[in-house]
């Protein structure tokens, strides 16, 4: 019998001071998944639980097959019983403390598709419903029945948009025995996917993002190929298309799925928030699993690709809780609007050319400041750069002024005229910003105005693609056909009765959305992450991002709160004088 070593030891390692006992909390919004399962991992349940997880939601299950497949095909597919289903639906509807914000619907059974129509009924639409109609996978393979199909079409009534790719989506329309497009065959332009979306749309009264993954388009000589995304919204009749450029790779296993999942995951996060830019958001995550992932035949996407790079410090403190009800309060505003839609009073748009001068001021001391506060040269450069575009700007703003207010404006500056509340207050809260010596705290302050004129000017115009969002590594935009020479028409092609007031309103609008300022807020937000980068390795801990979020989501407030002020500016003859 073997003895024990004379020189072992007993070692204690005491993690009381490292792991802290106090609860902290933090709200999930919840997703149930009714999907079969992919034993691979790519697909089906297995990728809807890695989404929803990474995009920061809490996902129950309720599987409706188990499938045997691997790279090479579906190889067996074992339902589960429908009693089985039925009494996991219940469980989950019954415990009140899940309280699920969404539904996404994947792979669906004949014995699952009646029990999933008695849950969505008993919701009675208080929650939002994603489905995908799977019935061709990525693979080729086929699943279900046409009586599956058609029962699955039923479903639609229910849902806040369906998913199906540009082969699930001619079978949907074969099914309803309507619209023009037939077979693939049929299929040779990106105009003819818009026609496919509109069909299903319309003859199904459902919003519909008809997913074109499947089928890229060349459209120069350069051979480079573009796919193109259709959402159709039915209310509205709007169309909006995502296009972006086709990655060359076998790993596309699991994006349908994975796209369904994260649209779910994002409406369950944000209710309010507005069907193009949740789409926009869950396709920019796929195309990056996709850019992440292992490139070989029919692999699988990488879906945490973000967990293991990180997600950069601007996108987690647009996802934190304290900032997202004042982002939304700013970049919604009305003054945004009422630009876009022509029917913001002149006297009004003065005020904040003024008032914006003087915040402008400010701005640039703070960027002064902040030079006080690295020596990083790279940073140091890039500051330089900032306050030459600030002093650019303020010059504009001067020679707008100047043309009718030439008693304030005097050598290269404005006299008499002193800064609003709203300006005061954001002058105070910067000053004290930079005050507290930490240059991450400083630039905090500053990157709600950058980024927010950009959001605002895209939410206003209904064009979020022109949205930067952070962590995509895009650093331009497409070129929109509504977009010449930097000027934007007014909301339905609403146009100011001055031509001049027309194209002031056209350009303040088309600057912020345009390929210049796009790529302004990926600069920032590159040097943003550089400063916080900085913070981690002079602490030599991670940075206190509740600390962060209060000072992001307060400068969104004094944003909101200035705009507030120039809507209820009403003194039109102050400015003559």
């Amino acid at each position: 019998m073997a003895q024990a070593s004379s020189s072992s030891s007993t070692i204690e390692i005491d993690l009381s001071y490292q792991l802290d006992s106090t609860l902290k909390p933090q709200k999930l919004n919840t997703v149930l998944i009714i999907a079969g399962s992919d034993c691979s991992g790519g697909a089906g349940i297995e990728a809807d639980l890695k989404t929803v997880t990474v995009n920061g939601c809490y996902g129950l299950t309720c599987i409706t097959t188990l499938t045997a497949q691997n790279s090479s095909g579906v190889h067996s597919v074992s339902d589960t019983p429908g009693p089985v289903i039925d009494k996991i639906l219940q469980c989950l509807r019954e415990d009140k403390g899940l309280n699920i914000d969404a539904v996404k619907i994947g792979l669906l059974t004949q014995q699952s598709v009646p029990l999933v129509d008695k849950l969505l009924a008993g919701l009675n639409g208080r929650v939002k419903v994603v489905l995908d109609p799977v019935f061709v996978a990525n693979s080729g393979d086929l699943f279900g029945s046409s009586r599956e199909l058609n029962d699955t079409i039923n479903l639609f009534k229910y849902c806040d948009v369906i998913t199906p790719n540009i082969q699930e989506s001619i079978l949907i329309l074969n099914a309803l025995n309507v619209g023009e497009i037939k077979s693939i065959d049929d299929i040779s332009k990106p105009e003819h996917l818009i026609t496919l979306a509109r069909s299903i749309g319309e003859y199904t009264s459902t919003n519909i993002l008809l997913k074109g993954g499947h089928m890229p388009f060349i459209e120069k000589d350069d051979g480079v190929k573009y796919v193109y995304n259709i959402l159709y919204e039915y209310e509205s009749k709007n169309e909006t298309i995502f296009k972006s450029k086709y990655i060359d790779s076998g790993s596309t296993h699991g994006t349908g799925c994975t796209l369904s999942s994260c649209i779910a995951s994002n409406l369950a996060k944000s209710v309010d928030s507005d069907l193009p830019t949740v789409v926009q958001l869950s396709l920019t995550y796929v195309h990056e699993c996709i850019r992440h992932a292992t490139n070989k035949p029919n692999g699988s996407i990488n879906h945490v690709y973000s967990m293991i790079n990180g997600k950069n410090i601007l996108s987690r403190l647009l996802e934190h809780e304290k900032v997202k009800g004042p982002w939304n309060r700013y970049i919604g505003h009305e003054f945004v609007k009422r630009i876009h839609d022509r029917t913001l009073e002149l006297h009004k748009f003065n005020y904040f050319i003024i008032q914006d001068y003087l915040y402008l001021k400010e701005y640039h001391t703070q960027h002064e400041n902040l030079k006080k506060l690295t020596k990083n040269d790279y940073l140091l450069s890039h500051i330089d750069v900032v306050l030459t575009n600030i002093e650019k700007e303020l010059g504009e703003h001067l020679k707008r002024l100047s043309i009718k207010f030439k008693k304030i404006v005097k050598e290269d500056n404005i006299i008499d005229i002193k800064p609003g509340m709203a300006v005061t207050k954001y002058a105070d809260y910067l000053n004290w910003a930079y005050e507290t010596g930490d240059a991450l705290t400083c630039i905090t302050s500053l990157m709600p105005c950058l980024l927010g004129y950009n959001h605002a000017c895209s939410k206003a115009t209904s064009l979020p693609q022109l949205a930067y969002q952070p962590s995509t590594g895009i650093d331009h935009i497409s070129s929109v056909d509504t977009i010449t020479d930097g000027y934007v028409p007014g909301m339905n092609g609403t146009k100011h009765k001055d031509d001049k007031v027309e194209m002031i309103y056209g350009k303040w609008i088309g600057d912020y959305i345009s390929d210049w300022f796009f790529k302004e807020c990926f600069k920032g937000d590159e040097i943003y992450g550089i400063y916080y980068d900085e913070k981690m390795m002079k602490d030599s801990k991670d940075v206190n991002i509740d600390l962060l979020a209060d000072v992001f989501a307060t400068v969104c407030d004094l944003e909101a709160d200035f705009w507030d002020e120039c809507l209820m500016y009403d003194d039109d003859d102050d400015l003559e004088n």
